[in-house]
């Protein structure tokens, strides 16, 4: 719902592993947000077939999951697809400083002069 306020002209979608019965009604039912639940967002299939092949392009991406390296690798790996040109893309968490060197490895060449930490 934060993300809703902050953000007041904005789409949300938000995917996560929990079930439909575990998100607030309020979230559920706000016009703005979709939520997409019992899914991982890391699942190839799940991420081709509910952003890739809809052709959706974000301003923004921000993966706050299990905050481990192969998820967030996995996540710049998919998710840098659909950023607009103009797009950014926030991994929140990461918890070891070294593994600054493996995401940038993984991240699109076009992108790489926009890391910052």
């Amino acid at each position: 719902m934060m993300w809703a306020e902050y953000f007041t002209n904005a789409q949300i979608h938000a995917a996560d592993i929990i079930p439909i019965d575990h998100v607030r009604k309020e979230l559920i039912d706000h016009p703005r947000i979709h939520l997409h639940t019992s899914n991982n967002a890391y699942n190839m299939n799940f991420f081709v077939n509910t952003f890739l092949n809809k052709g959706l392009k974000f301003d923004m991406l921000l993966d706050d999951g299990p905050h481990t390296l192969e998820s967030m690798i996995d996540f710049v790996t998919m998710y840098s697809q659909l950023l607009k040109d103009d797009g950014i893309l926030v991994i929140e968490d990461v918890q070891n400083i070294k593994w600054l060197d493996a995401l940038r490895g993984v991240t699109p060449d076009a992108l790489k002069p926009f890391v910052h930490v």
